[in-house]
């Protein structure tokens, strides 16, 4: 069975912390490249302060929580290859044999 989505929202400095620190003009530039996840822009009522739809020029940005866990998973399962996962070991260093040195 498939665990459902986190649907909660993550502000820039959230998204930049689980990103692991990347700066704000990245995450812009990239969402430019479409590497990146766009966000959700949302518009606020000033008086009540309630939501009163999303935009495309809102005044709160804000991303998904699970658009980004997949972005983040995918750039991991991306570096490590599919042979290699988090928690198995790395493969042994190659090991050079010096040449024996003959002696005369």
């Amino acid at each position: 069975m498939t665990e459902p989505k986190d649907e909660s929202l993550m502000r820039m400095a959230d998204v930049q912390r689980r990103c692991g620190g990347l700066s704000r003009q990245t995450i812009y530039r990239w969402m430019d490249l479409g590497v990146f996840p766009r966000p959700l822009q949302i518009n606020l009522d000033p008086e009540t302060g309630e939501s009163v739809g999303i935009r495309k020029r809102g005044q709160i940005v804000v991303w998904l929580k699970s658009d980004i866990d997949e972005w983040v998973a995918n750039v991991i399962s991306t570096q490590l290859g599919p042979k290699r996962g988090p928690g198995r070991p790395r493969k042994k260093p190659l090991q050079i044999q010096n040449p024996p040195i003959s002696s005369e």
